[in-house]
């Protein structure tokens, strides 16, 4: 196992309560205009000292606004909130620099000036979660999004603000539907009570996309803002499958390492010497593209070794949920000198060749945690748990049996072998699930007791997405151990 290197369909209700201005600084006053008769008053939020503040903080069942220009709140999401899930919140009252200002059009032709400007906005509440919220329900991928879940967004805000016999709207923008613009009466009229205002409405958010509200205010002789456009109540398409190709040409001996803690190896607990390698991009022969990546390793005559080789992250992690990888492998010896099926009623010594386990992995890096999918064959007799493919199980599980054995087929030597992985990535639940195996043209499918595993947490907050090769090799019996040679082509990795 290589150590390597977190929205929803919401109902939304916001109140906003009212509280004094701190003295001293200039307050954030709402009231209304002279205008003639024949014109509609309209509220305007005079001069205020601005103010930003960005705030990431873990999602509970309620959590707190950031507090800032005499604002503050919280934020209650009704529904299955995820384990480790977050969110990062934005309050502020000047337009975000990436949107454009909340503005509306003229209602009726133009005969009254019901265009909201700057001036009516009282804030901008920006939401980014790290998981779609609430969580969806497996198995992914899911053709609709989650069932509506309550939302109250409580703010309080300065007292000076409020007005009466002003009608209060929420208007959002949704980076993925620019189009749209502003969406005024996201939710509203507010209901008000007292200094609360209250609003209800639907939406789906999804993760690691940044949107903002706007509350603003109108005169409640105007007519109401245009609703919003029908949104769909299908989740927003995910960006279409993206493949990485020829991985093997960005491997090299900057990423690569040898014995524990670089790597650890099927046996617990591991224990693994730093071996001897080498790495060759640009093979000709043997190669199917032309391009192969030869990986040779020395075994070691003290103890058990291994080399990982890995590639340097080959995107940022992107809303994924899908991945497929997909690569070409070819070895220069047998791995098995007597294989043999397994199970088998007569138990048999370990089969005489250097090699433990051969591993591939396909990793993606999130803040706070990992999907872990490594998965090896381990090159051992049905006498001590072999031949069988193993995955890895997250949190404490470490190598576990997958279900599938391994064939000795699929190794046979100075030949072309086709290997493919599909993997499924559970947001929802934090879950990895591996799906298919494909290898020569056979494809089979993980048990379903096995598939699923827990993700590994970790502390880094970078986000990437990376494959890796091991070879875990026994303690060499000869003095002068043969290299162990092998080649990898046409290295594929397609993600959506």
């Amino acid at each position: 196992m290589p150590a390597f290197r977190r929205l929803p369909v919401f109902l939304l209700a916001a109140a906003a309560s009212i509280a004094a201005a701190c003295g001293g600084t200039t307050t954030t006053v709402l009231q209304q205009v002279a205008v003639p008769a024949t014109a509609i008053p309209i509220p305007t939020v005079t001069s205020q000292s601005s103010f930003t503040v960005v705030q990431t903080a873990d999602l509970s069942a309620t959590t707190n606004l950031p507090v800032a220009g005499g604002y503050s709140g919280t934020l209650q999401v009704g529904g299955t909130i995820q384990q480790y899930a977050q969110v990062t919140q934005t309050l502020q009252n000047t337009a975000p620099s990436s949107v454009a200002p909340l503005s509306m059009k003229p209602q009726d032709g133009g005969a009254h000036p019901m265009d909201v400007s700057p001036a009516q906005v009282l804030f901008y509440y920006g939401l980014l979660f790290d998981a779609r919220t609430p969580a969806y329900v497996s198995p992914l991928p899911s053709p609709t999004d989650p069932p509506n879940a309550p939302v109250t967004l409580t703010v309080q805000v300065p007292a000076a603000v409020f007005l009466q016999n002003v009608t209060y709207y929420l208007a959002l923008y949704d980076p993925q539907r620019p189009s749209l613009g502003w969406q005024q009466k996201f939710a509203g009229p507010a209901t008000v009570s007292g200094t609360t205002l209250t609003f209800t409405g639907a939406y789906t958010f999804n993760r690691y996309e940044q949107y903002w509200l706007g509350i603003y205010a109108v005169s409640p002789q105007a007519p109401p803002p245009t609703p919003a456009p029908a949104i769909s109540p299908v989740a927003s398409p995910s960006p279409g499958p993206n493949s990485i190709v020829a991985i093997q040409a960005m491997m090299g001996l900057n990423f690569a390492c040898s014995g524990t803690p670089c790597a650890t190896g099927p046996i617990a607990p591991p224990t693994q010497g730093p071996a001897t390698y080498t790495i060759q991009t640009g093979v000709t022969a043997p190669s199917i593209s032309g391009n192969a990546t030869q990986l040779t390793v020395f075994p070691l005559t003290s103890q058990p070794s291994d080399v990982l080789y890995y590639t340097p992250p080959l995107a940022d992690a992107p809303l994924t949920t899908n991945a497929i990888w997909d690569f070409y492998y070819y070895i220069d010896q047998p791995v098995w000198a007597t294989p043999s099926p397994r199970p088998t009623s007569t138990p048999e010594p370990a089969a005489p060749t250097i090699m433990m386990a051969l591993e591939f992995d396909f990793n993606m890096g999130m803040p706070n945690y990992a999907y872990n999918f490594s998965s090896q064959c381990l090159i051992l007799d049905s006498a001590n748990g072999g031949p069988v493919w193993q995955i890895w199980g997250g949190g404490s599980q470490g190598w576990i049996d997958s279900g599938l054995p391994c064939d000795p087929a699929s190794f046979t030597p100075n030949v072309w072998h086709h290997l493919t992985w599909v993997y499924r990535i559970h947001p929802e639940t934090l879950q990895t699930e591996y799906d298919t195996l494909t290898i020569d043209g056979t494809t089979v499918t993980v048990p379903a007791a096995n598939a699923l595993h827990p993700v590994q947490p970790r502390v880094e907050t970078k986000t990437f997405l990376e494959v890796q090769f091991q070879q875990d090799m026994h303690k060499a019996l000869v003095p002068t151990p043969p290299p162990f040679k092998e080649w990898v082509d046409n290295v594929t990795l397609t993600y959506w």
